[in-house]
């Protein structure tokens, strides 16, 4: 899956966790789904109805409009993002939204198992973790 950065924000989308300054920012998980979403296109136009599916799937019933707007106001109140003069979302009245900020993207994917690899000293014994660290130890 992959990590999501803009600003001082770090956005999990396989967890659906946001963090920022250090701290976790708590988001339900529509709203999450929400971000999520408009973080892979960000700076695209994303319309309220292509959100609308993000974040329900068929056969859920839900005032739609009150249903979105109040993850919007989540979002950007996790986000300290004002829509008037907004840094991270920009809303485009009654058609969508923007994710607006610069934002890179990680890919933190990786193997559950360690590669162990046989050095050339006899008895020696090559680990690389999770973040490509390789730690050298004798057995």
């Amino acid at each position: 899956m992959a990590l999501y950065r803009f600003g001082v924000f770090d956005f999990d989308c396989a967890t659906g966790e946001l963090s920022g300054s250090g701290r976790r920012v708590r988001l339900r998980p529509q709203p999450a789904r929400a971000l999520a979403h408009l973080l892979v296109r960000h700076g695209e136009f994303v319309s309220r109805a292509e959100l609308q599916r993000a974040i329900w799937p068929d056969g859920t019933f839900v005032h739609f409009d009150y249903g979105l707007n109040s993850c919007m106001k989540q979002i950007r109140a996790a986000l300290a993002d004002n829509p008037s003069a907004p840094t991270y979302i920009e809303t485009l009245v009654r058609r969508g939204f923007r994710f607006i900020a610069p934002v890179s993207v990680t890919d933190v994917s990786f193997s559950p198992e360690p590669e162990l690899s046989v050095v050339a000293r006899p008895g020696s014994v090559e680990h690389r973790g999770k973040r490509g660290v390789v730690v050298s130890r004798n057995v």
